[in-house]
């Protein structure tokens, strides 16, 4: 039997006699579009499954750049990161990452602020590190023509390769993350902060800021890192039944300490993009200054704890927050924690300064449940785009 096949029609026929042949039509119920989700339901889902990969691949494909820009940073006081959204979270655990590692303390400013408001602040003594994703975003760009026109030195850290940001930029690191088709940042965060804790350990080991052995500490550290996301993403499944109760609350809070507080801002703006429900992300500590007037019974507050020296200030912000009949649920790799949440999450045994790598991904995998069960494509939001080239 053969198949001759036109652009209206098809039919089978026989070789010998060249009759035609009835046969049973099955109808395939995959699209080239679930192809290429490679079984995964949503683009946004894989992308989050992708993520041990992609780390792997952060850290492989930048062992030399990394240590070439190091020693170019490390020659500057001055240090500005400049991004937008997801990157801007990015910035700010940057930040952490470099006053706690290399002893600078970096300006983190929002691209659309920064272009407006900078001006007269920047020279040839700066250097500009932008963040994004795409390479494209307008806000970001036009802060690092605007830098490069005063003379400063514009190091890119960009996904997309041979992206405008790429052209402008005298440095630039590539976070090999891979195509990214969901509008919310799910590897492409993960894989910003995997640059940015290397960079920041090597900026150290160049400048001398911290022990030898406590670098050698962290890289060796960051080389589990994959792993330890692996073992997060076997939390999917009850996170997906946590969706389910709380798929009809209106207001979520989001809430850590130090190197937490990019994790809590991160784990806020996805649930806002995908499932279009009210939520806020900020310092544990700020809560008595005015948020925890909001709170009331069942309203959820998601607490990120990882084990480190504000450990017991944040066990304390919990506690305020229940008392008001909050619903706490809880992120530590420190079992003790469960005696203050309503949900405890067990995350694996990361260094502090890691943890914002791993912490997050238990957040977009509750993003995307809620998404999903309130009748929404986490692929692509409401009013949003993968990249914003308009101001």
């Amino acid at each position: 039997e053969y198949a001759v096949v036109t652009k209206d029609s098809w039919v089978v026929k026989r070789l010998d006699t060249g009759e035609p042949v009835e046969k049973e039509v099955h109808e395939i119920s995959w699209t080239l579009d679930m192809a290429e989700k490679a079984g995964f339901p949503h683009f946004m889902l894989k992308e989050i499954y992708e993520q041990p990969r992609a780390i792997r691949d952060a850290i492989h494909g930048n062992r030399e750049t990394i240590g070439r820009v190091a020693r170019e940073i490390a020659n500057y006081d001055r240090v500005i990161f400049v991004a937008m959204g997801t990157s801007y979270h990015a910035a700010i655990a940057g930040k952490y990452l470099f006053q706690k590692l290399a002893k600078k303390i970096p300006i983190v400013e929002e691209a659309s602020e920064f272009r407006y408001e900078f001006e007269d602040l920047i020279d040839e003594n700066t250097l500009l590190i932008a963040i994004t994703q795409s390479g494209e975003t307008a806000d970001t760009l036009a802060a690092m023509k605007l830098a490069k026109r005063r003379g400063a030195k514009v190091l890119a850290i960009v996904n997309v390769v041979g992206s405008m940001a790429t052209r402008i930029a005298d440095l630039t690191i590539y976070t090999h993350a891979g195509p990214e088709i969901g509008v919310a940042a799910t590897k492409t965060y993960t894989t910003q902060l995997t640059v940015l804790t290397m960079l920041a350990i090597e900026t150290a080991a160049v400048l001398g800021t911290v022990p030898l052995e406590r670098l050698e500490s962290l890289r060796r550290a960051l080389l589990s890192v994959p792993e330890f996301v692996e073992k997060v993403l076997e939390l999917d499944g009850s996170l997906a039944e946590l969706a389910e109760e709380l798929k009809d609350r209106r207001d979520f809070f989001y809430i850590g300490r130090g190197i937490g507080v990019p994790t809590a801002l991160e784990g806020a703006l996805k649930l806002k993009e995908i499932s279009y429900i009210h939520a806020e992300g900020l310092s544990a500590g700020e809560l008595k200054h005015g948020p925890l007037a909001l709170l009331e019974d069942g309203v959820p507050v998601v607490a990120i704890a990882p084990d480190g020296r504000l450990f017991n200030k944040m066990v304390s912000n919990i506690e305020e927050s229940k008392a008001r009949g909050a619903m706490i649920i809880g992120l530590s790799n420190r079992g003790e924690l469960s005696k203050v949440a309503d949900v405890f999450i067990q995350t694996p045994d990361v260094d502090e300064l890691l943890s914002p790598i791993v912490y997050v991904v238990p957040l977009q995998l509750l993003a995307y449940h809620l998404s999903v069960l309130r009748g929404n494509d986490p692929d692509k939001p409401r009013n949003l785009a993968k990249s914003v080239t308009v101001e």
